[in-house]
């Protein structure tokens, strides 16, 4: 157990790998899904249907014509950070885009949350990593 005069940092260097290390992954699972789909297209998910609704709120006029435009929900419950966080990416190509980009940077902070929960219950980035490895696999 540690104590005040042992001394304490807040950040170690295994800590800054640690981030370090997550953000290279968290932007490489988004630059490999962009590989495989373009703009967004042929994204087969919840991601396709939160970016839909973002599309209807962003251009209504486009969608003036399709009779199930104006049921959906702007926000509904799940995405909700994702579509604050999607307001900063605002000039990329597309919604479906902005979401995954913004779901990169969720994917970020989920892993450095699961990280400093390690860390506090632990004090050992080994375990810390690892927590944070074994809770991201459902994320």
């Amino acid at each position: 157990m540690r104590t005040i005069s042992q001394g304490y940092s807040i950040l170690s260097a295994r800590d800054i790998l640690f981030a370090c290390l997550s953000l290279l992954f968290s932007l490489a699972a988004c630059k490999g899904i962009l590989l495989l789909s373009p703009l967004g297209a042929g994204i087969d998910s919840d991601l396709q249907n939160y970016a839909q609704i973002l599309e209807v709120a962003r251009y209504p006029a486009a969608f003036a014509a399709d009779p199930v435009a104006p049921i959906f929900i702007h926000d509904p419950g799940v995405p909700n950070l994702l579509t604050v966080l999607e307001g900063f990416f605002s000039s990329s190509a597309n919604a479906a885009v902005a979401i995954l980009k913004a779901g990169c940077i969720a994917l970020w902070l989920h892993l450095i949350s699961w990280y400093a929960l390690g860390r506090f219950l632990w004090s050992r980035a080994s375990l810390a990593a690892l927590l944070s490895l074994v809770c991201s696999i459902t994320f």
